[in-house]
């Protein structure tokens, strides 16, 4: 039977038990409309008698009113310190278990430390969010075209220096399912922040105006509490950094059946930039066909004539365009370093122009965000620096676009819709 768990009848008002009972009469009827296998419950048709259950209402007019900010949160570094910043564990919640946690640096697991500094076995408290994205169909590259979407939210999290009042370049990037009763409690959420629509996308602007106790920062706490917890934890990469600070290592772990997490050796990479001048690249090759070696070093660069030198510039775009690389499909050093090496051949040869492969973004991104030499962050800090790449930026854009989509409504359950069209 495919129902509304006992969550989205608790997020409804206790003022409106017309509204209850109608998303109740809903779980009643798509339990005589869906066999054992569990499949979508059509909506009531035209002709459909009395008892047939409520009529699934239109979608919005205007879409869902979601904005590039609501979806996409990066937290403001702000003189509140660590406040507003959410930590693994709060008050019972937990995000990820410090158990899990330990597996990087446990030799069995065959992970490496987030960092190799001293104090990198003791760094779970120090972890904070620094980035929140929803993903209503993720891993998919047409998801107006996907037999079936998987929601989720994802967290970038960091270490946090009280002192600095900055992050670590280190980052761990955590995956939680949402099934639909948490996909919509997520999107009422982040819809209930209200964030300006013409504001373009970066820190968000709700948690940069606000001290530590502020609205915003209260909501977003509220939604992971809601909608992320070790039990939907189904995946977490990291980037871990190195002694010599110009070396970056790639990882990931699976949940697998019995709730442990595997490492998957052979989706480990790492990059390494062995020039220290801002103005000079020299980074080591990666070998793989997707990814263009020539563009990594500044000699290189200038020796490629204008064809060799967009075709290149072509196979970077085509890691930043979510409808050419799905992130699953690709290795994740490939993805962290396309936008750092893109921008930095763009500044050294020029503008090159469109490109075949070039996602046609619309969405504006907020000034000087763009990652620099030494900082492969997607959406996340690169010490006090927050970033946006080109990737993360087109994938927002993408998020909203299936969000505003008759597709997107068409996939819900009649009581998803009702409480959406609130």
């Amino acid at each position: 039977m495919r129902g509304i768990s006992a969550r989205v009848l608790r997020c409804l008002p206790l003022n409106a038990p017309d509204l209850r009972v109608l998303v109740l009469a809903s779980v009643i009827s798509a339990a005589g409309c869906t066999g054992g296998g569990g499949g979508t419950t059509a909506d009531a048709g035209p002709d459909a008698g009395p008892d047939a259950g409520p009529v699934a209402p239109p979608r919005p007019d205007g879409g869902l009113g979601l904005t590039a900010n609501d979806v996409a949160i990066l937290y403001a570094l702000t003189d509140a310190g660590a406040g507003p910043l959410v930590a693994l564990n709060e008050g019972g919640h937990v995000l990820l278990s410090e158990q899990t946690f330990k597996l990087l640096g446990d030799r069995d697991a065959g992970a490496p430390f987030l960092i190799e500094a001293p104090g990198r076995d003791m760094l779970y408290p120090l972890l904070r969010v620094s980035s929140i994205r929803l993903d209503a169909c993720a891993g998919t590259k047409e998801p107006a075209a996907a037999t079936a979407c998987k929601p989720e939210l994802r967290l970038a999290v960091q270490i946090y220096d009280e002192g600095l009042q900055s992050f670590g370049d280190a980052a761990v990037h955590l995956f939680y399912s949402l099934d639909e009763p948490a996909m919509v409690q997520a999107v009422k959420r982040l819809r209930g922040l209200r964030s300006p629509p013409a504001a373009p996308l970066g820190v968000h602007p709700g948690l940069a105006a606000e001290g530590a106790d502020g609205g915003v920062s209260a909501s977003l706490r509220e939604l992971l509490r809601a909608c992320c917890s070790q039990s939907n934890l189904t995946r977490l990469t990291f980037m871990a950094t190195g002694r010599s600070g110009n070396n970056w290592f790639f990882h990931r772990l699976d949940r697998q059946p019995d709730g442990s997490f595997l490492h998957l050796a052979e989706e480990s990479g790492g990059f390494t930039e062995l020039s220290g001048d801002e103005q000079l690249r020299d980074g080591v090759p990666f070998g793989r066909p997707e990814f263009p070696d020539e563009l990594l070093t500044t000699a290189s660069i200038d020796a490629l004539d204008g064809g060799a030198l967009h075709a290149a510039a072509d196979k970077l775009r085509a890691l930043e365009n979510p409808r050419l690389t799905v992130a699953d499909e690709s290795r994740c050093d490939s993805c962290h370093v396309a936008s750092t090496a893109l921008n930095y051949v763009l500044e050294r040869r020029g503008p090159l122009g469109p490109l075949p492969s070039e996602y046609p973004r619309r969405l504006a991104v907020a000034p000087g965000l763009a990652p620099g030499l030494s900082n492969l962050h997607a959406f996340s800090y690169f010490g006090r620096q927050p970033t946006v790449s080109a990737r993360a930026a087109n994938e927002v854009e993408r998020v909203l676009e299936y969000l505003d989509s008759e597709r997107f409504w068409s996939t819900l359950s009649v009581a998803a819709r009702i409480e959406l069209a609130q």
